[in-house]
């Protein structure tokens, strides 16, 4: 952010009495724009919180609604440091590889993060209407809180999507003038529009394997699958049958906005190949489940083969690449993409 920027150009490079500092003049100046934030947010929301921090209620010490707190915010926490770490650990790597190198990833990563920061505001602000919503039981409302911030989401993450595409020069010409920089940097920045998509796809797929599971809890209580053939809504038969008691919330669109898809008993049969190679028929405990992908078409290129089981598998190479489906069978993968070792990832 800007006040980080103008705060680190004085304790890096020095100003007056401060004296050069350099890399560890970066880490106070992030240390302190931090603080600084965390004292503006506490300042401009002091009317909103002073009846919360005026008084102590003992109810807060109850150990049920602690636990449940600790519970549903540990994995929360470990994905948030996971990602951190993450993003550590590659700029650790790339500079390893050179001071150019680990400028050029520096341009792309926070181009990367910066138009990450608006669909995550949203996702967060719709979480809060969409919970408010169902806590007064409207659910008309929060359909249409959820419609809102996915649109807003998709359109901007479009826009920037463009954008990225088209003027990946301009876009590292805003940060520095070092030729060698700005022409690695701009091979770098479309890529940053793989990493969103290839996030999408993994979101994708975790929602598969969740509505995957709650079918197979069904199927081990009631001895059969619900019966459906296609797409469905938060009113559809097969929403109330998984929902809430099996998935607490189950997925209806994909992360490309998009609906999933779920087929099952004779329905299942031959959707993106599933078949066996004895020719037996689909039983009351067969599913599919599956997704059209960033396009949102139907694709014929990779679909299973019982004789050959890997056909449903593709590897990811550009952008068109996420445009391919993804399928599970029954809950284990027939179409989607394939690791180096050649198992689903």
């Amino acid at each position: 952010m800007p006040m980080r920027s103008d705060i680190q150009k004085v304790l890096v490079f020095g100003a007056g009495p401060i004296p050069q500092l350099g890399p560890v003049g970066s880490a106070w100046a992030t240390t302190a724009a931090r603080a600084l934030l965390f004292a503006i947010l506490l300042l401009a929301a002091r009317r909103e919180l002073a009846p919360f921090l005026g008084r102590f209620d003992r109810a807060v010490l109850r150990p049920q609604p602690l636990w449940h707190t600790v519970r549903l915010g540990t994995p929360i926490g470990f994905q948030v440091q996971l990602e951190l770490v993450a993003f550590v650990v590659i700029a650790l790597l790339m500079g390893g590889l050179g001071t150019i190198q680990m400028a050029a990833h520096q341009v792309a990563i926070n181009l990367a993060s910066l138009t990450f920061m608006v669909p995550l505001g949203v996702s967060s602000a719709t979480a809060v209407l969409v919970g408010r919503a169902i806590g007064a039981g409207d659910v008309g409302g929060a359909r249409r809180a959820a419609e809102a911030g996915l649109l807003i989401g998709a359109g901007f993450m479009t826009l920037m999507a463009a954008l990225f595409i088209g003027t990946p020069r301009l876009l590292a010409n805003a940060y520095t003038s070092v030729e060698e920089v700005v022409v690695l940097a701009a091979l770098l920045i479309p890529n940053a529009i793989t990493a969103i998509q290839k996030a999408k796809q993994k979101g994708s797929m975790k929602d598969i394997m969740t509505i995957s599971t709650g079918l197979t809890d069904h199927i081990t209580d009631h001895g059969v699958v619900p019966d459906w053939n296609g797409t469905y809504t938060n009113s559809s038969t097969i929403y109330s049958a998984l929902s809430p008691f099996y998935i607490r919330v189950l997925p209806v669109n994909d992360q490309w906005g998009t609906p999933y898809l779920i087929y099952t008993r004779t329905n299942a049969s031959g959707q993106w190949g599933a078949s066996y190679t004895s020719g037996a028929t689909f039983g009351n405990e067969e599913f599919v489940v599956g997704s059209y992908g960033r396009d949102a078409l139907v694709s014929n290129t990779y679909v299973y083969d019982p004789t050959a089981p890997d056909a449903g598998f593709y590897t990811i190479v550009d952008l068109p690449s996420f445009n391919h489906d993804l399928a599970s069978w029954n809950g284990s993968w027939i179409v989607g993409p394939e690791s180096r070792v050649g198992a689903i990832t």
